[in-house]
């Protein structure tokens, strides 16, 4: 399987110390009138103030090279001095000038650019010495601070399965200059900028459905039924534990000609992750001395393991609707918007239909999954029609009651085990994300099939469960 490697890069944008010596370890005199600012200028993207500190953003990048870019995402900076985990000291007056878990802002649509902090304060180099660069982004998942070992740091994590998990380090840089005076001021006034390459460390699970075989009556484009005809007093419970009634959910699926889609309705994906553990993120060269360390990691905890469900992207005019006090005509990017419930999605019996947004889990050869539908079934058969008219001579108005279906049948088992592995012949990886195709039709069949898509490029395979 041909795979092509595919990095998200953010360049951490500092001021340099200017010196009269071309060497890095140069004078203590720290004189303010010696540091020579390189400026950086931070675009503001009109984002709402919650986003900051959001969580559930889902996926930085896409699952193809073009539009695998940054969209102004927050992430977490390091500045160590030199081959230790010792936060490096700048200050200037009585300013801190420098990245101690610092919250950075990403550029926006490019895969490499400018990152700054998010306060806009600038930084500086100390006039001797070099420092390494980490970074890490939890997006709202992180359970505590960060925690410092002999040669480690690891940030405690919970996620819900829409947080796309990273972590950071400086690229390799080609050139004349020791790699004892990167980073420094000295590698700076060289025009070494440092570049944090930031790595997807879950697997990312995407969803797509069609109707099996061109079932139309089971699609999108199914027949219609007029929104009178559906009994009104089911009681249906959500996946999510909301209790409701059947007219209640055709109110929020009636079409612009005031009819509801009597096809089927995919309300929830559900899929079993572990979902804590520690995230390893940065490391001295002391670490490298042992085989299981000195690179960036998850270590889950055990009997972690739950069901996470499917979320999607909100829509302009649902985040507008959750911010009335917002301008309508505001620019908006849904892409920096946290996730939210899963909306109904029809399956079509043309063409695959996305489902949700995507799922951030632990890298497993096999997933447990469930999967929660509703659709639209006639109340009484032609038989039970005729003999009620038979009996008493009138003819009774045709209802539709909403059916809920759950897959795999809870009668049959508890979940349905995909087997990516064999799918799609290699072992679930971090970074890779993968589509899991449901071939539905009503209540009669559900197939599944998985292949491998980017975002590290690899081969694709299908397989027919059934």
């Amino acid at each position: 399987m041909k795979k092509s490697f595919l990095y998200v890069m953010a360049v951490i944008g500092v001021l340099t110390a200017c010196s009269d010596s071309d060497s890095y370890s140069v004078s203590e005199n720290t004189e303010n009138n010696n540091l020579v600012p390189v400026s950086f200028k931070v675009a503001s993207q009109g984002l709402s103030q919650d986003l900051l500190m959001g969580k559930g953003t889902g996926t930085v990048g896409d699952t193809v090279e073009e539009t695998n870019v940054w969209k102004g995402q927050y992430v977490r900076v390091y500045m160590m001095n030199k081959g230790t985990l010792e936060p490096t000291t700048v200050t200037i007056g009585t300013v801190e000038s420098s990245f101690n878990n610092t919250l950075v802002k990403t550029p926006y649509g490019v895969a490499t650019g400018p990152a700054y902090r998010a306060d806009e304060r600038q930084c500086y180099y100390p006039v001797t010495g070099a420092s390494d660069f980490w970074g890490y982004r939890t997006d709202g998942a992180e359970t505590g601070d960060p925690e410092t070992t002999d040669c480690e740091m690891r940030v405690p994590f919970k996620i819900d399965g829409t947080q796309d998990m990273m972590a950071g380090k400086t690229a390799t840089v080609e050139g004349d200059i020791p790699s004892s005076a990167l980073f420094s001021a000295y590698s700076a006034r060289e025009g070494i900028v440092p570049n944090i390459v930031f790595d997807h460390m879950l697997t990312r699970l995407t969803f797509s459905a069609k109707c099996y075989g061109g079932y139309k009556q089971y699609g999108s484009n199914a027949d219609k039924i007029a929104i009178s005809e559906v009994d009104a007093d089911d009681p249906i419970v959500l996946p999510d534990g909301t209790v409701t009634t059947s007219k209640a959910i055709a109110y929020k699926e009636v079409t612009p000609d005031g009819y509801v889609n009597k096809g089927l309705y995919i309300d929830s994906v559900l899929v079993e992750s572990a979902t804590s553990g520690k995230m390893y993120f940065a490391w001295t060269p002391m670490a490298n001395m042992r085989d299981d360390l000195g690179y960036a990691r998850i270590a889950w905890n055990q009997n972690t393991e739950e069901f996470l469900s499917l979320k999607q992207r909100p829509t302009k005019a649902m985040y507008f609707k959750e911010h009335p006090e917002m301008d309508p005509s505001a620019p908006v990017d849904v892409d920096t918007l946290d996730l939210v419930n899963l909306v109904g999605i029809q399956p079509n019996e043309l063409e695959n239909v996305k489902i949700g947004e995507a799922m951030m889990v632990a890298p497993q050869n096999k997933y447990k999954i469930k999967v929660f539908m509703h659709q639209y079934l006639e109340k009484y058969d032609q038989d039970a029609l005729d003999a009620y008219y038979q009996k008493t001579g009138h003819r009774r108005e045709q209802r539709y009651i909403l059916q809920q279906v759950l897959f795999p049948n809870p009668d049959v088992a508890e979940y349905y085990e995909v087997d990516v592995k064999t799918a799609v012949g290699d072992n679930v990886k971090a970074g890779y994300s993968y589509n899991i195709h449901l071939n539905v039709v009503g209540t009669e069949r559900i197939d599944l099939e998985a292949t491998l898509t980017p975002w590290k490029n690899g081969g694709n395979t299908d397989i027919d469960l059934e």
